[in-house]
């Protein structure tokens, strides 16, 4: 089988971290990166001058008929438009969250459906190790969290206008997702500043409270389990889970979340039996999101 052709859209803040990843499969012959759709006209010249690859200000159709996959790691607001046009040509790979609403994000997955496309969302957290070792904790229906507390916590200087703390902010819920595998039965939020405190009440009563957003100048990235008998306490900033009295674990990323997420991603284009966060993966996370900021506007407090 040829290598995979990748079209990679958007190389900004984060899309600059997938565009390294492309191009170092790029070396081992596992794909070729057919170009990079850029609107800046200053990344696409220095794209042009680092890498000496093609590089594009839009999408061309004649492009997308010569390609297997696409990868969209654009502004959230662009998301919907864009997979919609590239899913009739080719596997979609979509940076979290995969659209605004459940609605779109909805039509996306259908729209795979009709085609015969892969349809990936980004939930990076998926790929870190921590959660490789919580699902094997909780792997026992015995050994259940009652209580979890999360902070999904940026810069306040990183905030920008119109992004939203829950739909921006999302991996915390996609994380109880992929270790629980369940649905929260009520969803509520209320927002004070930039942080939204989100809470979410499980069918088999388990409950979490998360602070997400944006303050201070520390990014905090924490997740605490409160179990009978222990409290499991992760730390995905300085890569360790503590349990409280019983010493600290410390992982060591070997290949980064985001390398193993895209490897995924061509093993699924590639049409092997692998797990990822497909369309309905991604159309519950964000309906989750959606709930949780349409509470959190209602509820807004003064700061």
């Amino acid at each position: 089988m040829h290598p995979i052709n990748i079209l990679h859209i958007g190389a900004g803040w984060f899309g600059k971290n997938h565009l390294r990843v492309w191009l170092a499969l790029e070396k081992l012959k596992k794909i070729n990166l057919v170009g990079v759709v850029e609107k800046s006209k200053a990344l696409r010249e220095k794209i042009k001058k680092e890498y000496r690859i093609p590089v594009f200000d839009n999408i061309d159709v004649n492009t997308l008929k010569h390609v297997d996959a696409v990868d969209i790691v654009t502004t959230t607001n662009t998301h919907f438009e864009l997979a919609k046009k590239c899913l009739r040509y080719a596997n979609v790979f979509v940076e979290k969250p995969l659209a605004e609403t459940v609605r779109q994000a909805r039509e996306l997955k259908r729209l795979s459906d009709v085609y015969g496309r892969v349809l990936m969302e980004g939930h990076i957290f998926r790929f870190h190790p921590i959660i490789k070792a919580l699902k094997l904790m909780f792997s026992s229906k015995s050994n259940q969290p009652y209580y979890i507390r999360g902070e999904f916590i940026s810069p306040f200087n990183t905030w920008k206008k119109g992004k939203t703390a829950a739909l921006d902010n999302l991996h915390l819920f996609d994380i109880l997702d992929d270790i629980f595998e369940k649905m929260p039965i009520i969803i509520s939020g209320r927002v004070r500043s930039r942080v939204t405190a989100a809470e979410l009440y499980y069918p088999n009563g388990m409950y979490a409270v998360f602070e997400l957003g944006w303050r201070g100048e520390e990014k905090e990235r924490i997740l605490d389990f409160y179990l009978r008998d222990k409290i499991i306490h992760c730390d995905f900033g300085r890569n360790f889970i503590e349990i409280r009295g019983g010493g600290k674990q410390f992982y060591e990323l070997k290949t980064t979340p985001l390398e193993m997420e895209l490897e995924t991603f061509l093993k699924a284009v590639k049409k092997k039996n692998v797990r990822y966060a497909d369309g309905n993966i991604g159309a519950r996370i964000v309906n989750i999101a959606n709930q949780v900021d349409r509470y959190a506007k209602k509820n807004t407090a003064k700061a």
